[in-house]
This record gives structure tokens, sequence and C-alpha cells, in this order.
């Protein structure tokens, strides 16, 4: 359950940029609304009512990576990497989501 929910918040990862940004720089910011709700004064009506659209069988790399990769070898979407790691001597590695 853990895994699916994780990947419902990747689906959604532009409401994560937004909390990246903070206060002061928000005002300068196209999209200056906040990532969370503002009220919580009736927290337990939220929670109940809060339902996560998750399909009974989800295959992240099937699901996600496959149609990113079919994007990209369209043209529809620019190559950037899927997977990007640097060690602390500042080498990098870089993957496509082909790739993975």
């Amino acid at each position: 359950m853990l895994a699916r929910v994780t990947m419902k918040m990747l689906h959604h990862a532009k409401c994560f940029q937004r909390l990246a940004i903070f206060g002061s720089v928000r005002a300068l910011h196209k999209d200056n609304r906040t990532a969370t709700p503002q009220n919580f004064s009736n927290y337990e009506s939220m929670k109940q009512d809060f339902k996560l659209g998750i399909p009974e069988y989800f295959n992240f790399a099937e699901d996600v990576l496959d149609q990113w990769t079919d994007k990209e070898k369209a043209g529809k979407k620019p190559s950037n990497p899927a997977f990007w790691w640097i060690n602390r001597n500042g080498e990098e590695m870089r993957w496509s989501f082909e790739e993975l």
C-alpha cells in the first residue's frame, strides 16, 4: 500500500514543487498557491473525505516509465534524466526512462 501511495505522490509531483518555493519567493512565482489547504478547522472531516484514486493493479515501470519513454521517442517530451545520481566526489550517473 505504501508503494502505491508513493507512486500516486510521484504522479502529482508538480504539487510538491510548490513546497520548495519559500514564502518570500512565492509572491514572485507565477503559481503562488500553496500545496496544502489553509483551513484545518475540520481536519477529521477532511481526513474522512480524502480518497486516493489508486488503480487496483498498478505497475510503475509499465504505467509510468513506459509512457514517458514513448513520449520521449515521439518527441513529445524532452529527454530529461529519469534518475540522476551524483556521488560525494561530484561524479554523475544519468539514466533515461528508456534505460530504466
